[in-house]
């Protein structure tokens, strides 16, 4: 047989899976079937090629080759996945703070805005005021009696302002 033939020591040399692929090996080359192509010569056993995408590498490890890859590439997977969500929550996080700041800011101009246009209100009133108050002390100064004024200094004041008002009041 195949064994007698390539001698015991190999199979002593080979750990126990290789063993049980050498066996099962000789095992399929003592049993032809028609579907292997099997040697025809007188004298030499029958020795059957199978070559599988399991078996390519010539020995066999008791599971597919490509399962080391395989977990190796899910892990890396999983891992990546791990890191891609992490950045995706940081991404989410710093668009939170950015739309958050954005809102901030645009309060915060709307705000300013305000304040600007109370101020310029707080001008306006002011400025009315002093015009009011230039209106009441030109309207005192027209309806006062020149003749009620005893000091002449005064009633001569009086007097040019009357006019002055009157020729600022025909011009505008």
């Amino acid at each position: 047989m195949d064994t007698e033939k390539f001698g015991h020591d190999n199979c002593r040399e080979l750990p126990d899976y290789q063993r049980q692929s050498v066996n099962f090996a000789s095992s399929q080359s003592e049993s032809p079937t028609s579907e292997s192509p099997s040697s025809a010569s007188p004298g030499l056993s029958s020795f059957s090629l199978q070559i599988d995408e399991e078996n390519v590498g010539g020995t066999s490890t008791g599971r597919p080759i490509g399962i080391k890859k395989a977990k190796g590439k899910k892990k890396t997977e999983e891992e990546n996945a791990i890191v891609i969500e992490e950045i995706r929550e940081q991404n989410r996080q710093l668009s939170e703070r950015l739309t958050k700041r954005n809102d901030d800011k645009q309060q915060n101009y709307h705000i300013q805005m305000l304040r600007a246009q109370t101020e310029a209100k707080k001008v306006d009133v002011a400025a009315k005021k002093v015009a009011v108050a230039e209106i009441r002390e030109e309207n005192r100064i027209l309806l006062t009696n020149l003749n009620d004024v005893a000091d002449p200094n005064l009633r001569e004041f009086i007097r040019s302002e009357k006019k002055e008002s009157c020729k600022n009041d025909l011009m505008s």
